[in-house]
């Protein structure tokens, strides 16, 4: 029996190598085109999600991670990949789920611990499972420091968006409620995230209201350019702020501003 070519066994061998590579590239673009992607940038992948939180969707879910990973930024500034992060728990027996049947709407917590980081936080979610709903609801989710005793790593010094939002909060939070001739201020603090809302009721006679869509209008504006004034007159810049608009008749009809689809002074 002849010896085999040395060289016919070296193609061999060669082919056998980028054959092998070959289907390694195949295998991770496969896997690359099956990983979830998170519509709201980059995320930090929580992986017991699935098997903790019930009842909500996919969207909700990017939501938390994307959140998350937004949080952590503020709090590791350093070169720590944080989307690489692959060790995000939910900590067993924290996790609690509340239905309201009437809204169809979910509310949750819990405990998320990452032990290469040696950081935990506290996540809160509402997920609106009718997106149609007539209450104006939304999905929400905050994620917050934890008190020191609830922390498994030790302290660290953290930071979150509600202590930054509160501390914005301050300046107008001490002027209210407010009420005058022509409106009145209060603040919804009953969202349950970091947020806050603020309520105004336009004081604007139904007379004034009567006539053609852009009369109405410019009434409107003539009201809410008086809620601006009195927002400069505290130096308060009204722009860091969600408004959310009705009109009363001096206290006897009340009803929602929709004439210009607006939210802000």
């Amino acid at each position: 029996m002849q010896p085999a070519n040395p060289r016919k066994k070296q193609l061999i061998i060669i082919g056998s190598i980028f054959g092998a590579i070959f289907a390694v590239l195949i295998i991770v673009a496969i896997i690359f085109q099956l990983s979830p992607k998170n519509d709201y940038g980059n995320g930090v992948k929580i992986q017991n999600f699935d098997q903790k939180v019930k009842n909500v969707s996919t969207e909700l879910r990017s939501g938390v991670e994307a959140t998350l990973y937004n949080v952590l930024k503020k709090n590791n500034p350093d070169n720590t990949k944080l989307s690489k992060i692959g060790d995000a728990f939910i900590r067993d027996s924290s996790d609690k789920q509340d239905y309201d049947k009437p809204s169809d709407v979910y509310t949750g917590n819990f405990i998320v611990d990452i032990e290469s980081i040696k950081q935990s936080y506290f996540v809160q979610y509402t997920y609106v499972k009718n997106k149609d709903n007539k209450d104006g609801l939304a999905n929400r989710v905050v994620i917050s420091c934890l008190a020191e005793k609830d922390l498994k790593y030790g302290s660290f010094k953290c930071s979150d968006f509600v202590e930054q939002q509160a501390a914005k909060n301050d300046s107008i939070i001490q002027y209210l409620p407010y009420s005058n001739f022509s409106f009145s201020i209060t603040a919804d603090t009953t969202a349950g995230d970091d947020h806050l809302i603020l309520k105004v009721e336009l004081r604007i006679p139904e007379a004034d209201l009567k006539g053609n869509l852009a009369s109405k209008q410019a009434t409107v504006a003539l009201y809410k350019n008086e809620v601006a004034l009195w927002f400069k007159s505290k130096n308060i810049d009204p722009a860091l702020y969600t408004f959310q608009y009705n009109y009363n008749d001096n206290g006897d009809v009340t009803a929602p501003i929709n004439l210009d689809g607006g939210d802000s002074v």
